[in-house]
């Protein structure tokens, strides 16, 4: 079969005529949009746990940390006992911890430190972390310091909650501030979930809440969501979505905690009889939903021990 081929005359007067057309049928053309630029959330979400018995990182540093790396733990809050644990073990621990791509930050509490005439612990404790990473390599360091102070275990807050609440400000405000005068360190704290319910100032509404002024004390704050079901209405979701909203316009991060512990508190408050996978699938329920939130930083589950003693 023989194509058309126009001749050259016809070729160069086609051509002339589409250069003098162009630019009437598509003017727009000199004046295209830039191309949109398509956002990503390439956010490394945290996945953190409690290692409260400290003397296990001497016994046993090799399997905490074969588990910590196997479950994709990258944030272990580590109890600081000095007089169990020796400096050396803490060293060696967190240098393999980091190398692995593990933080560690600095574990203690009681609910007793909500008191002012208390404060000297917790000072004292502060002041161990800050002299022990001066002390050693950059690799053997602690990256943050973390408080689980929990004084609504007290009986003081059934009998006189508004004082605790006062001191407890106090003791807040100014252990932080000695926190942060270390530019090295992130300060870190567990809150219930039920806190909003609080006022932060005692006397006035909830609509002071007292989680809300907590967040805004600390770097980032793991939320005791303590529930085994995401998606209820007193499941995970919600019970966290009103501290996201104050972190986000502060700029703080909230980690969502789970507990894997033993307990008489009820059957949804533990995932202790439903097991490791079911956990696990709730968790990726929770970071499916809450991962839109700016202020989302992943989830911690309550505790190592208890974590590695679960059925499957």
């Amino acid at each position: 079969m023989k194509l058309f081929r126009p001749s050259s005359r016809g070729m160069w007067i086609a051509a002339v005529s589409t250069i003098l057309i162009l630019p009437f049928v598509f003017p727009v053309l000199s004046h295209a949009p830039a191309p949109v630029e398509i956002q990503t959330d390439d956010r490394r979400l945290i996945k953190a746990t409690w290692l409260w018995d400290a003397r296990r990182i001497a016994t046993e540093p090799d399997e905490i940390l074969s588990f910590l790396q196997k479950n994709g733990v990258n944030l272990l809050y580590l109890q600081v006992k000095p007089s169990d644990v020796s400096v050396d073990h803490y060293r060696h621990f967190i240098r393999k911890a980091r190398s692995l791509g593990i933080d560690v930050h600095a574990l203690n509490g009681q609910p007793e430190w909500a008191f002012l005439h208390r404060y000297d612990e917790l000072q004292s404790f502060v002041d161990w972390v800050r002299r022990y990473n001066d002390a050693v390599l950059r690799s053997e360091s602690f990256t943050g310091i973390h408080l689980d102070i929990e004084p609504y275990l007290l009986p003081q807050w059934k009998t006189d909650r508004d004082q605790v609440i006062r001191e407890w400000k106090e003791n807040t405000e100014r252990i932080v501030a000695q926190i942060k005068e270390r530019s090295d360190l992130v300060a870190g704290a567990d809150l219930p979930f039920w806190l909003d319910d609080v006022p932060a100032v005692p006397g006035e509404t909830p609509s002071g809440q007292l989680s809300s002024w907590m967040i805004r004390q600390f770097d980032h704050v793991t939320l005791m969501a303590y529930r085994n079901k995401a998606v209820e209405d007193d499941g995970i979701l919600a019970h966290v979505r009103s501290e996201l909203k104050t972190a986000a316009a502060w700029n703080k991060t909230v980690l969502v905690g789970v507990s894997i512990n033993a307990t008489d508190e009820g059957d949804k408050v533990s995932f202790a009889e439903k097991g490791k996978a079911e956990m696990q699938r709730q968790l990726s329920i929770t970071d499916a939903h809450l991962r839109p939130f700016a202020s989302y930083g992943g989830h911690a589950i309550h505790d190592y021990a208890s974590w590695k003693a679960a059925k499957d």
